[in-house]
């Protein structure tokens, strides 16, 4: 029987040149998004995912039978994430879904998360990476079988954007600027805002209906390059000035 497995392997030695939305390098240090005048040097972050996902999911002690979930973001309340550390009891001992969770990030919540891992029962399926450079998150996102972000509240959504370019398959919530790209089992999957169970039936609907998985593989990665690459964005931006 066909799985998602067997459609995830199809690209292990993908390799991402640059990221999708560029940031000064120097400014990111800084923990900001833009380029300030003082900056007396702009560079653009190379993207090296030499690493395979076999490699790297070994170097995380993850098994190839284990359904791989990734976030990146801050650990704190908006972002849900202590709803997706639920969904991970929920999968793994309601639905059966072996799985684990790597989270990418620090913030104010990390040891409360921790600790919901520990009281649910899910702390060796859950892991917590911490803090690592925009360059590096590429190839942990394009490692893994769904990248999950269920927020109480969005702006644009840019990490989303990142996943789909790299055909990792995206779960959201339906808040902020998420619809615009997210259309519900056509670019990727909604859950409830709030609610642990409805991420777990999210992510058991992917891997159930690996035709599902491959369609929506597809029409996340479509959907960037039509709508979100540089060359779209410079050319809606051309048109913008022009009408000045």
């Amino acid at each position: 029987m066909t799985s998602i497995y067997d459609w995830r392997s199809n690209n292990t030695n993908l390799k991402l040149r640059e990221p999708l939305f560029k940031a000064c390098y120097t400014c990111y240090e800084r923990e900001t998004y833009h380029c300030h005048q003082n900056c007396t040097k702009v560079e653009f972050p190379e993207i090296d995912v030499t690493e395979t996902k076999l490699e790297l999911k070994k170097s995380l002690n993850i098994s190839e039978d284990e359904t791989v979930l990734v976030t990146t973001s801050r650990l704190a309340l908006k972002n849900g994430l202590d709803d997706l550390v639920k969904s991970i009891n929920h999968l793994v001992f309601k639905i059966g879904i072996k799985t684990k969770l790597v989270i990418l990030g620090t913030g104010p919540d990390e040891q409360k998360l921790k600790n919901l891992a520990e009281r649910d029962g899910v702390a060796d399926n859950v892991i917590f990476m911490g803090y690592k450079p925009y360059n590096e998150l590429p190839k942990y996102v394009e490692m893994a079988d769904i990248f999950i972000r269920p927020s109480l509240s969005e702006g644009f959504g840019n990490s989303f954007i990142e996943a789909m370019a790299v055909r990792t398959p995206i779960i959201g919530t339906e808040v902020g600027g998420i619809p615009d790209f997210l259309h519900d089992g056509q670019t990727g999957l909604f859950c409830k805002v709030r609610d642990h169970i409805s991420i777990a039936e999210a992510v058991a609907k992917y891997v159930k209906n690996p035709d599902l998985y491959k369609a929506i593989q597809d029409k996340g990665q479509q959907v960037v390059l039509e709508k979100y690459s540089w060359d779209k964005i410079a050319g809606e931006m051309d048109r913008v000035f022009k009408t000045i």
